[in-house]
């Protein structure tokens, strides 16, 4: 993955603890026991001492740990000390998702608790995962930065780069799979570790540390996991216009009806029909085009729940009178019963005053770094209508017209074979004084660090 040049910021983890981790471990000290760091230490001590003191024979290597070795000492000092508040290590270095087509096994993450029942051992769990965690042997052939003043932060080893490539893999899987603005990632490289913040313009990386041989080391790893468990998940890099439905909510199991075959579909193949009154009038009236099906009723009531994340425990007992399914082209209905794959997770995407309902994207670009585009056959929620969802960043220049605005002026000038703009939006968080979502990585110069 060679997608990512000259895009590394190289920051002190002090920095970094401002930065990107919002100071959220300044009160470390009053909060947390005095006696933790030590005890973590010497479990540490236990299981991965020996590393900074073994040596091999005169002109080699000192001897290394396997990385099952370094993983699983973390999973035993994790289970004894819990070494992320509210969150559990979960080990995935053996086994890919099912129905994962990529096969990823990122080696372990930290996932709330609060997941803990949905969560499948031994595998990844990629809609749940909080911040990835990759293990590694040890020395700099497996570090994919160099710190060394006057280098290029991106090391070009061939085994460091390898090790830079399968990071960007396990952040572009997190990216593809749950909607995020940011992800965090743990290398702990034996003895050492550095922590980053992958967005689309690049990574934020820190120095690294070793947490074995001395107290104060551990005691940055545990200020690092104490900062993590106490950021929201907007800090954390979800965005919170994005909510993942479950199985009993009413969005959810009208998604699942929505992938029956409807009667009145047409074939999506070029033909033509002599009697027009044996097509559903929704493809040959616009004015019932544009009402039938809806979610309310001439009236004005609700034939399905305003919020789709609602739960309905008996979806069709509590809507006996739920709207007609909408005739489609029978490939756009296909397509939507392909995006909601097996163990894929669906969301609700808010957008304006509108509600749209996704499973898989049917399209999306490759590489972490960039606009990160994909596209979704999406549920319009209010109008039950299947539309087309284009969610990708784009760069910001001053002049720079977006794209749903050069459409839009295509389609007032009535330009044929260009897609109808429904609507179109930056999207803005939700919380706090920062409105549109932008990369922070592309604020800051690789060359002083700052912004």
């Amino acid at each position: 993955m060679k997608d990512c040049p000259g895009n590394t910021i190289l920051m002190h983890l002090s920095q970094f603890h401002h930065a990107c981790l919002y100071d959220l471990a300044a009160d470390f000290d009053q909060v947390i026991n005095h006696k933790h760091a030590p005890s973590v230490w010497h479990s540490f001590q236990a299981k991965l001492g020996k590393i900074a003191q073994a040596t091999g024979p005169v002109g080699q290597q000192r001897s290394m740990p396997l990385e099952k070795d370094v993983s699983a000492a973390w999973s035993a000092v994790d289970w004894r000390h819990q070494l992320c508040p509210k969150y559990f290590l979960n080990l995935s270095e053996e086994k890919p998702d099912t129905n994962d087509d990529s096969k990823y096994k990122v080696d372990a993450s930290f996932i709330s608790n609060k997941h803990r029942k949905m969560i499948v051992s031994s595998k990844p769990n990629w809609p749940y995962i909080g911040i990835l965690i990759e293990f590694k042997r040890g020395s700099t052939a497996n570090d994919p930065f160099d710190n060394t003043l006057g280098h290029d932060p991106d090391a070009t080893a061939e085994s460091r780069a390898a090790a830079r490539d399968q990071l960007m893999s396990y952040g572009e899987r997190l990216f593809s799979c749950q909607h995020r603005v940011a992800v965090y990632l743990l290398l702990v490289n034996g003895d050492t570790f550095r922590v980053m913040r992958w967005d689309r313009s690049g990574v934020i990386v820190t120095e690294a540390i070793n947490y074995v041989s001395t107290i104060s080391g551990t005691k940055a790893l545990l200020k690092v996991t104490y900062a993590f468990s106490k950021m929201s998940l907007e800090q954390q890099g979800f965005d919170l216009n994005v909510t993942m439905l479950v199985p009993h909510s009413c969005g959810y199991q009208r998604m699942d009806l929505l992938t029956l075959s409807c009667s009145d579909d047409l074939d999506y193949r070029e033909c033509k029909f002599d009697d027009l009154s044996c097509l559903h009038k929704v493809f040959t009236d616009a004015d019932i085009a544009t009402s039938f099906g809806a979610l309310s009723s001439e009236d004005g009531h609700a034939l399905l729940h305003l919020d789709p994340s609602h739960i309905c425990e008996n979806h069709a007992a509590s809507h006996h009178a739920s709207p007609p399914v909408i005739p489609v082209l029978s490939f756009v209905r296909t397509l939507f019963k392909l995006s909601l794959a097996s163990g894929y997770p669906r969301y609700m995407i808010k957008i304006d005053d509108r509600h749209y309902l996704v499973g898989k994207h049917i399209f999306i670009a490759s590489g972490l770094v960039g606009r990160g585009t994909r596209g979704y056959v999406a549920l319009e929620w209010e109008t039950q209508r299947f539309v087309f969802l284009k969610d990708s960043w784009r760069p910001y220049y001053e002049g720079l017209e977006q794209e749903g605005a050069v459409l839009s002026s295509l389609n007032d000038k009535n330009i044929p074979n260009v897609p109808t703009v429904l609507q179109y939006e930056d999207v803005r968080y939700t919380t706090g004084d920062r409105l549109e979502q932008e990369t922070e990585t592309s604020h800051y110069s690789p060359v002083t660090r700052v912004k």
